[in-house]
């Protein structure tokens, strides 16, 4: 996700990105500026909180709870309230939700998405965890507008049909 605004910034410079991890992890370490988390935004003590998430010309990056314990403060209002105000100052919002369901920082970004997109690698231990989840989407009533196959691999084609039926 990162890399994807990052490029997306590049090639829009007149527009604003913020990248925001929003899966129990902070997820900055391909960041090499010092990040800021989330906690600032909790915290924040006027409207102009985004600016001191920027780390280039057109790119902010909000990383996601200092520990991983203090992802059970939020709930899924906290990211919704987040990211409509963000919508506010960003042309472009991309959210790292992750794989793990259980965050509600993670479900309240998902649901409020205007394109949600799923990622995942071809090996069958991923595919079984997407579809364990899959009854956990639907209740939520989360669809995935796009599909990306990480790691992509001709030689793994036979799995391609598997991943048609799915």
């Amino acid at each position: 996700s990162q890399t994807t605004a990052f490029m997306w910034a590049g090639l829009n410079k007149d527009k604003k990105v913020l990248v925001v991890s929003l899966n129990k992890k902070r997820s900055s370490q391909f960041i090499s500026e010092s990040c800021l988390s989330i906690e600032t935004y909790r915290n924040r003590d006027s409207d102009s909180v985004f600016e001191k998430y920027k780390i280039s010309h057109n790119c902010y990056f909000m990383a996601g709870p200092m520990q991983e314990w203090q992802e059970r403060r939020y709930y899924p209002e906290d990211s919704l309230k987040m990211l409509a105000e963000a919508r506010k100052y960003f042309d472009l919002t991309v959210c790292d939700t992750g794989s793990d369901i259980t965050s509600g920082l993670a479900i309240g970004a998902l649901t409020m998405s205007d394109c949600n997109a799923l990622v995942l690698t071809q090996d069958e231990e991923t595919l079984l965890r997407w579809e364990q989840l899959l009854e956990i989407y639907q209740k939520i009533n989360l669809n995935f507008q796009v599909t990306v196959v990480n790691k992509y691999s001709k030689d793994l084609l036979a799995m391609k049909d598997s991943l048609d039926t799915r």
